[in-house]
């Protein structure tokens, strides 16, 4: 799909969206857990890997501008709308997710 955005933009067009991205990976579990509340979770992308992929359809000046990071108070309140599975350890799993995911706006230049 990038690839195709750079195909159609101009010289110097701005390839600009707003998406969720991580900043560590997660694990499948947790990533597919906080799926459940959010589809566009289980499709983030790591930011290193998201500047990786904009580079290797030619992009450059590439920026990630995180606008919201999510701390572990926010995921709670998000998590207390869910069902969790009996067996998840909800404190180790608080803590690696703590951080690790913002709403952020991503901008390249063709």
């Amino acid at each position: 799909m990038l690839a195709e955005v750079y195909r159609v933009l101009r010289p110097g067009g701005l390839f600009a969206v707003s998406d969720v991205v991580f900043f560590r990976p997660l694990s499948p579990g947790l990533t597919e857990l906080m799926g459940l509340w959010t589809g566009c979770v289980a499709g983030a992308l790591v930011d290193t890997d998201y500047e990786a992929l904009l580079a290797a359809v030619g992009f450059h000046d590439v920026e990630i501008e995180p606008t919201q990071v999510h701390d572990r108070a926010g995921i709670v309140r998000m998590a207390s709308q869910l069902e969790l599975p009996a067996d998840l350890d909800l404190d180790a799993a608080l803590d690696a997710v703590d951080g690790a995911l913002a709403n952020a706006f991503i901008r390249a230049r063709r």
